[in-house]
């Protein structure tokens, strides 16, 4: 038996006691006899010793199990390794459990506590500990969201384990004072990222404790009742981390300007909704230079200023600006459109009338430009750009005579050029126009051109997956963002070659393990992004979820940045909703079926239990044998029918003998090496 049997759930807990389910192939079991609803009055005792469960189906059952009253208990095989861990989470959690009981149940001399507060502590209670287990078991990025409640009812004091899993926190119309934030807010040390969405009452002042969080790089204070004024911007300059603010639905004070915020890793700023009526010239000097991406969407903008419209080249920095929903003239809006050019500082997002929109800027822009390396696709496509080495060289590098050397002996053969002229393309995106990410770019393009060099037949390969998104860009169908995407799905076919190379015979299965999980983690978020793209531009989801969750979720050689991140317009929780089907298929039935597809895999399995299948093939061959000589013994015809289907069902019987056996090893791989 290898799947749960779903007559069994509905008989239990209430009709049995015990259930053996021992010696079987099971490899997980359902969600909900893992999450373990409360059944005080039945309980279940069932038997799953001698099944290959995977480490995480293991984990869940042994946390959940120690929640009194719950419907079942379980007999199973535990490394001793994810035994150690469980009883680090056990510890943590009764530790949670004791403070939050203590905290739900504490009065002071003054008042005794009602039953409307008591209440309120417990939701917080379950609110918190449905976190903890939820970061237990492996969603460490899971946002913690408070909403609609006061922080007066908040815990004073947790352990120190609990604040330090905190990476995200949502807060949603929270009632609180000051200092009550300030004090939540101080003990996060570890905080990545802080939403707050909708107020009772307006955010007066800043919480210091902001100041404190080495590691937040997002700041979302949306719909605060604030009024943004100087003090607000040179506040934020002191998050020398901070890469992405985000202001939408106060309003505009009295600012002078945003060059403090140079000292910071901003990137992203939305000044969406906030009753802008003209251009906000104190953002002049942060962009192109600085901003990557700069929202001002749903505010009373009419016209757009002279040096903005006259839009000028930049070889190292490009704003995306989002202006939708503004009331803009039709000259401004023409004028900006028009202005758009690959080399440019600037590109729109507008709502362009349709004759408008139905004009490409490349039909309309001069091709004239101060820098030669940017010209308009018009007049690329007439006469094209020699495509030369130049520039991914380095005049400081010891290798700059061995790499032109290199890409030398690359263009003499036809079959490279397609993969060159995708290179050279590369100059217009995102991470080669930002001279932060310059360099590391230049050596992700020599180690595709050096695994090349050594391999013929991939540069064959390459230059054919280069043809369609060449084309595509020539034809202005797709953009930089487009050429960035496909030369990152170049770089991970290199990523994987190298990773097999490289592999130390010791530590084979650990890192083949380790392979197979990053590059399951890449293609179920493509999948995510793919059927979450509706009317978007695919490759702009793709390369926005890439981006976002490289670290998270350790992806090979992830791009670091894209030119039209706002115009992927991803929606409020789709992130996250990537995120966790990520994990959860990783934790389960997805995770198997990549891992039984990818052929280095298989081969490392046959190898290192070669007796497991060897012996499912001898019973394959002597089923096969005995079944011949029982036809020929009846004197019928191997070219019965009969013999045919008996044939393919001990074929199909083989395949799925192997595919159980592949899975069970994959656990175990996994419980071993994780």
């Amino acid at each position: 038996m290898h799947r749960w049997p779903s007559w069994l759930t509905d008989i239990i807990p209430n009709n049995i006691r015990e259930l053996s389910v021992a010696h079987n192939n099971l490899t997980e079991l359902p969600d909900w006899i893992l999450d373990n609803p409360l059944n005080p009055e039945h309980q279940t005792l069932i038997d799953l010793r001698g099944n290959s469960l995977s480490r995480h189906t293991v984990m869940h059952a042994r946390i959940n199990e120690a929640v009194p009253d719950c419907s079942f208990r379980f007999l199973m095989d535990t490394p001793l390794a994810v035994q150690a861990a469980i009883n680090m989470q056990l510890r943590e959690g009764a530790e949670l459990s004791a403070a939050l009981d203590q905290w739900t149940h504490a009065s002071n001399s003054l008042a005794i506590t009602s039953e409307r507060t008591i209440e309120a502590r417990r939701e917080i209670g379950r609110i918190l500990t449905d976190h903890w287990r939820a970061f237990s078991l492996g969603q460490i990025h899971r946002p913690l969201r408070l909403e609609n409640l006061s922080l007066v009812d908040f815990p004073r004091q947790l352990p120190e384990f609990f604040y330090r899993q905190i990476r995200y926190l949502r807060l949603s119309r929270v009632t609180a004072t000051g200092s009550d934030l300030d004090q939540l807010l101080r003990r996060m040390t570890d905080l990545n990222s802080l939403e707050m969405n909708g107020h009772v009452a307006p955010l007066l002042q800043l919480p210091p404790a902001l100041l404190e969080l080495r590691s937040l790089r997002s700041l979302l204070l949306i719909d605060q009742g604030m009024v943004i004024e100087q003090k607000h911007i040179d506040f934020f300059s002191r998050i020398p981390t901070l890469a992405r603010l985000e202001l939408d639905g106060n309003r505009m004070g009295a600012i002078s300007d945003l060059s403090a915020l140079s000292n910071t890793a901003l990137n992203w700023l939305s000044l969406n909704n906030v009753g802008l009526t003209e251009w906000p010239t104190w953002v002049d000097d942060m962009i192109p230079a600085h901003l990557g991406t700069l929202l001002l969407e749903g505010n009373l903008i009419t016209d757009l200023p002279e040096h903005i419209l006259a839009n000028p080249g930049s070889e190292s920095s490009h704003t995306e600006i989002s202006l939708l929903n503004n009331p803009l003239s039709e000259d401004s809006m023409r004028r900006a459109h028009f202005s758009e050019s690959y080399g440019r500082s600037f590109t729109f997002d507008m709502d362009l009338p349709p004759e408008l929109a139905a004009m490409d800027w490349t039909e309309q822009h001069d091709s004239d430009s101060s820098i030669s390396d940017y010209e308009s696709e018009d007049s690329r496509a007439s006469t094209p750009e020699p495509v030369t080495a130049e520039p991914w060289l380095d005049d400081s590098s010891p290798l700059i005579a061995a790499r032109r050397a290199l890409w030398e002996q690359l263009e003499i053969s036809d079959h490279n050029r397609r993969l060159l002229d995708l290179i050279g393309s590369l100059r217009h995106s995102a991470d080669y126009r930002n001279t932060a990410n310059r360099a590391a770019l230049q050596e992700r393009v020599w180690r595709v051109l050096g695994a090349v060099s050594q391999d013929p037949q991939l540069g064959m390969t390459l230059s054919a997956i280069a043809e369609e998104p060449l084309r595509l860009f020539r034809d202005n169908n797709t953009c930089p963002d487009g050429i960035l995407l496909e030369f990152n799905q170049m770089e991970v076919m290199v990523f994987i070659r190298q990773s097999l190379h490289d592999v130390v015979p010791e530590q084979r299965g650990a890192l083949l393990y380790r392979l197979t999980t990053r590059l399951y983690r890449l293609s179920e978020l493509d999948a995510a992004a793919r059927e979450q793209t509706g009317s978007r531009d695919e490759a702009e989801v793709r390369l926005a979820y890439r981006i976002h969750w490289a670290s998270a979720l350790d992806l090979p050689v992830p791009p670091e940045g894209m030119l039209y991140q706002a115009h992927a317009a991803i929606r409020p929780g789709e992130f996250d909703t990537a995120l966790l089907r990520v994990q959860s298929g990783e934790q389960g039935e997805p995770f198997l079926r990549f891992a039984e597809q990818q052929d280095y895999w298989i081969n490392y399995l046959r190898e290192t239990h070669a007796g497991r299948f060897d012996a499912l093939e001898r019973i394959y061959r002597t089923d096969l044998t005995r079944l011949t000589d029982e036809f020929e013994q009846r004197n019928i015809s191997l070219d019965n029918p009969e013999y045919e289907k008996r044939i393919r069902e001990f074929e199909a019987s083989f395949k799925a003998q192997q595919t159980m056996l592949i899975r069970e090893l994959t656990n175990a791989e996994g419980l071993e090496h994780h």
